[in-house]
């Protein structure tokens, strides 16, 4: 969180006189900082911090998989390794979103080409389950965090 401080330190906090809270003519303002951008496997980048979903899903082609641990860095490789069939070809899903902690939907673009509502950043901050340290969280209840595969080296 960052914090930004227009006070004189001399007036002690109710509850906790360890703690100054400025004083009469002066005030305390903190805002949210948007979560840091997540750790990806080389060739993914963020998309969508914060986008809203729905019922029909916004990722075209979606996969969903429930994970009992889950990051976005490891839906990301989930998503690069899963393959679907396309006119009787294998493809791999190159977009991947993480959503509600333990929501990993695999993709290959907007749904009709549409990008979503974008949402608060701190929409989606809902902790990833067990096994992640992951500070930039895990979406939330119907908010998706968005990344897209773009392959820039050599075929």
């Amino acid at each position: 969180m960052r914090s930004v401080y227009v006070h004189k330190r001399d007036t002690p906090c109710p509850g906790n006189s360890t703690l100054v809270c400025g004083r009469g003519d002066r005030v305390q303002i903190y805002t949210r900082s948007p979560p840091p951008t997540p750790p990806l496997p080389g060739g993914w980048s963020t998309i969508s911090a914060c986008s809203v979903d729905n019922a029909s899903r916004v990722l075209e082609g979606h996969r969903l998989f429930r994970l009992s641990v889950n990051s976005p860095t490891f839906c990301a490789s989930r998503c690069e390794h899963t393959t679907y069939s396309e006119n009787g070809v294998n493809k791999k899903y190159t977009w991947a979103g993480v959503e509600n902690g333990d929501e990993c939907i695999c993709g290959t673009g907007w749904k009709g080409g549409i990008e979503p509502p974008s949402a608060p950043t701190y929409d989606c901050a809902t902790a990833c389950p067990e096994g992640s340290t992951d500070p930039s969280g895990c979406g939330g209840s119907w908010r998706i965090q968005v990344f897209k595969f773009e392959w820039h080296g050599e075929p």
